[in-house]
């Protein structure tokens, strides 16, 4: 149930983020990652609230995986609009190619 109260979501949202941090920061699978990897990763996993703490801390939303694909291919593929909408707010190219010519709405 959401909270209804403006001072609970404010806490409803720090507490995400610092459990998104403590994701980070402890032993998650996504701290051994280079950051452009744990960003594939996130997407990958639909793990929208990791992907915005990544961005947040200035990973680019256009890193590419080993076949040129960017987060934005894997949002599409798993047909996630708000991980696909976060990435296009935060820079993610809707253009960009991977090593077969194909964007992420092909």
């Amino acid at each position: 149930m959401p909270p209804k109260d403006p001072s609970e979501q404010s806490d409803l949202s720090l507490l995400e983020g610092a459990m998104s941090h403590l994701l980070l920061d402890t032993d998650s699978p996504y701290r051994s990652l280079e950051p452009n990897k744990a960003l594939l990763q996130a997407v990958k996993e639909e793990r929208l609230d990791i992907l915005t703490n990544l961005v947040e801390r200035g990973v680019d939303t256009g890193t590419r995986d080993e076949k040129g694909r960017t987060p934005l291919f894997y949002a599409a593929e798993a047909e996630n609009v708000e991980i696909a909408f976060r990435l296009l707010q935060k820079g993610a190219s809707p253009n960009a190619q991977d090593d077969e010519g194909q964007t992420a709405l092909s």
